[in-house]
């Protein structure tokens, strides 16, 4: 939620790290505009009809910021814990998978949006992927103002897209793979803020662990690792 003139520019978004939102760039478009954004958290309906307390974050340009204008996407850092005392790394995140092919035409895609600046919904039917084109991905959904910056997810509830607009009868997403090519993982996940060495040392710790306890063969260990040094 952005306040400007005559009111607030709406839309959706989604931590792609414990301290880095994904959005897109006409929601959110230079480091000035971005510092008086605010993030807010579990707008929607529990099953049984409550409603959870809303969590609001503050965004930090500063820390982080990074867009694209012609593939319409933000990247910036949020507050690590708000005013309230919520930790921003206790929610959890959709990571970005830098492989193509994770959306094929014909098959369904789940979008989860904010339309009109609503609730969250999910949208699960008649929604099938019409075409890929260059940079996007075209398919058939529901949605409308305030969707923009909407996760786009595959069958297997794979990160595939960012929604950013209808285009007409169809609607349109930038393509993850697109986003992040180019770069190798290491890179992307240092510019959304994780640390690779702490990373790679769990990980090498996990295998050792599972490698002791019998449930990871020594040649499995080392080449789990061997491939994790390579990416």
């Amino acid at each position: 939620m952005l306040p400007v003139d005559g009111g607030n520019r709406l839309g959706t978004g989604f931590l792609v790290s414990g301290r880095v939102l994904m959005t897109n760039n006409h929601v959110l478009a230079t480091a000035a505009e971005v510092g008086g954004a605010l993030v807010e958290f579990d707008f929607h309906l529990e099953p049984d009809g409550s409603s959870p307390r809303v969590q609001r974050f503050r965004t930090r340009p500063g820390d982080f910021f990074m867009t694209d204008e012609a593939l319409d996407y933000t990247l910036v850092a949020v507050e690590p814990t708000n005013d309230a005392g919520d930790v921003l790394t206790d929610r959890g995140f959709i990571p970005l998978i830098s492989s193509s092919g994770k959306a094929v035409v014909g098959e369904r895609v789940s979008i989860i949006q904010h339309p009109g600046g609503e609730r969250q919904q999910v949208a699960l039917h008649d929604n099938r992927v019409v075409d890929i084109a260059g940079d996007f991905l075209h398919y058939e959904t529901d949605t409308k103002g305030g969707s923009s910056g909407s996760t786009v997810f595959n069958i297997q509830w794979d990160l595939a897209a960012l929604h950013h607009a209808a285009v007409g009868n169809k609607n349109e997403g930038t393509r993850i793979s697109r986003i992040v090519e180019g770069d190798t993982a290491r890179e992307v996940l240092e510019y959304v803020s994780f640390d690779t060495a702490v990373m790679h040392d769990a990980f090498v710790s996990e295998c050792d662990q599972a490698s002791s306890d019998g449930r990871l063969k020594p040649e499995d260990r080392e080449a789990l690792v061997a491939f994790f040094e390579q990416i």
